[in-house]
């Protein structure tokens, strides 16, 4: 199933790994998650198992490291990253929330049935959060 016209924005969380050394700090959405692989690993997959390719990431603290990752993202930058929060992010996008979007946290993994489950939902809106237990999932 090719969800072309879906789009999806991946609200980058905050500061991860927070160490003097530059080159040792990250940002949360690529801390390991399950199986070794970063959280937006896992996002960007169950993402593009329903054929959403057209994924945003906007934010700000060590983008860069984000974007050496994941290339084929579209990227939004906040220049005031430390200064805004997550709803700061989201309006930084708001030319994209027309349409058919789905909108995640970047440091919250979910697997491809829970894309599969918001896909199929009629409402005009859709509030998602996700509280479980992650089990040993494998691509």
């Amino acid at each position: 199933m090719m969800n072309e016209t879906v789009k999806a924005i991946i609200l980058g969380a905050g500061r991860g790994v927070r160490n003097i050394d530059p080159s040792k700090s990250y940002p949360s959405s690529l801390k390991q998650g399950p199986e070794g692989r970063p959280g937006l690993d896992w996002i960007c997959h169950s993402l593009a198992s329903h054929g959403i390719s057209n994924i945003y990431y906007i934010g700000g603290y060590h983008i860069e490291k984000i974007i050496q990752a994941n290339p084929g993202l579209h990227y939004i930058y906040n220049p005031e990253w430390d200064k805004t929060d997550l709803l700061y992010n989201l309006m930084l996008a708001k030319d994209l929330l027309s349409g058919s979007c789905l909108i995640c946290y970047g440091d919250i993994v979910f697997i491809p049935e829970i894309v599969s489950s918001l896909l199929q939902q009629k409402a005009e809106f859709v509030l998602w959060t996700v509280c479980l237990v992650l089990r040993e999932y494998c691509w």
